[in-house]
C-alpha cells in the first residue's frame, strides 16, 4: 500500500529529500519510517537517516516542534526540504505554537541539493 504525501502542517512526520511531507501520530515515526523505506527503496537505516528529516511535535503537551536529524553529524538539507520546513513553520505560527527550536534549526541548516 502506497503511503500518501500530506500538506505540510503543524503535525509530526517525515520530510523527504524532495520536500514531500508524510504526517504521523505521536510515537508513530518508526513504523511510518519502515513503511516509507520500503516504498522508496532504502536498503539501510543509515541511508534513510542521511536523506530524511524527522519532525517531532506532541499536540497534547504542545511541546515546541523540532527536527530530529541523524545524518551522521551533517547539518545539510535539500532546498526542497528547506521550503517544506518554512511551510510547516508557517502552519505552527498560525496555530500559535512556540517555534523557536524549529526556527533555530532552519537558521543553522545548510542547503545541499545532492547527498
Amino acid at each position: 500500500m502506497e503511503i500518501k504525501r500530506a500538506r505540510p502542517s503543524a503535525r509530526a512526520g517525515w520530510i523527504g529529500p524532495d520536500g514531500s511531507f508524510f504526517t504521523c501520530a505521536w510515537y508513530q515515526h518508526d513504523s511510518l519510517a519502515q513503511n516509507l523505506m520500503t516504498q522508496f527503496g532504502y536498503a539501510t537505516v543509515e541511508a534513510w537517516e542521511r536523506d530524511w528529516l524527522r519532525l517531532k511535535y506532541d499536540p497534547a503537551t504542545r511541546l515546541m516542534p523540532f527536527v530530529e536529524y541523524g545524518g551522521f553529524g551533517e547539518y545539510y538539507i535539500t532546498q526542497a526540504q528547506l521550503n517544506t520546513l518554512y511551510d510547516i513553520l508557517g502552519a505552527f505560527l498560525i496555530a500559535g505554537i512556540d517555534v523557536s527550536k524549529l526556527r533555530e534549526y532552519i537558521s543553522f541548516a545548510r542547503v545541499r541539493e545532492r547527498r
